[in-house]
């Protein structure tokens, strides 16, 4: 897709850097998310007990002579419904545009996995609302690595430590790159229908100074005019599959090593 070398998954991964994995569907605005709390409590309230309603509001700004200009609220209205798992792991948000499904750290398992749980659950909710067509399919994956760092290490040497240096040049011939304290980096590209947003680096410290935290953050979508129903989960597959790529590319092999263990 954007020219990544391909990588075959030979091996299941045992662990995993992510911060959270998150899978959204967009779709033509459908108002009939709102009409049909009903149904959706009865088919995800199982799985997601935990509930509450997405409030969007409108505001404005109310200019009086003389005055500093006040923002105040108009009007506030039921924008669709969040469901939660009982240990908060595991987000459904379902709005009139949009189904995202969010996912914390270790309770992600594998891509197969959760495509099984969009295609046999989720999918076929949105159909009994239907929702028949889609316009955006997106996966964003955000790795955190964590570094002890107990003994002070130079922010370059961390990164060397984890990104093939192809990524991280800009970092690394800096002037004076040792009294780099955090840095990240954001690229956009662009290719046909697909969108990459790819952001890598050092945070800065917190309170905790025997921790640095590097981040791995790929957000990729497709924008198709009309996406069918039975195209869904392919259209995650390949995205997915560029995302393993990405990530495979980015990370060097002996810190992809530790996930195999």
């Amino acid at each position: 897709m954007f020219g990544f070398p391909k990588t075959i998954r030979t091996t299941e991964l045992k662990k995993n850097f992510l911060k959270s994995a998150t899978f959204q569907i967009n779709y033509p605005l459908n108002h009939r998310i709102i009409d049909n709390e009903g149904l959706l409590r009865e088919k995800l309230d199982k799985r997601f007990p935990n509930r509450k309603e997405i409030i969007i509001g409108e505001t404005r700004i109310q200019f009086t002579p003389k005055n500093t200009p006040v923002l105040e609220s108009t009007k506030s209205a039921t924008g669709g419904f969040e469901f939660r798992t009982q240990d908060n792991n595991k987000i459904l948000a379902i709005t009139k545009d949009a189904l995202t499904y969010t996912i914390f750290g270790t309770a992600y398992t594998n891509f197969e996995y959760t495509a099984a749980e969009i295609k046999d659950e989720l999918i076929p909710l949105l159909l009994e609302l239907k929702i028949l067509s889609f316009n955006r399919i997106a996966i964003r994956k955000i790795n955190i690595l964590e570094i002890d760092a107990s003994s002070p290490i130079p922010s370059p040497q961390i990164l060397s430590m984890i990104f093939n240096e192809p990524l991280i040049e800009n970092f690394l011939f800096l002037p004076n790159a040792n009294f780099i304290d955090s840095g990240v980096s954001n690229v956009t590209l662009s290719k046909d229908i697909y969108r990459l947003n790819l952001k890598y680096g050092i945070l800065p410290q917190r309170d905790n100074k025997t921790l640095r935290q590097v981040v791995l953050d790929i957000d990729l979508f497709s924008l198709p005019n009309e996406l069918q129903t039975n195209k869904v989960i392919e259209e995650f597959q390949t995205i997915n599959d560029e995302i393993f790529n990405i990530f495979v590319w980015a990370i060097k092999d002996e810190i992809r090593s530790i996930l195999k263990k």
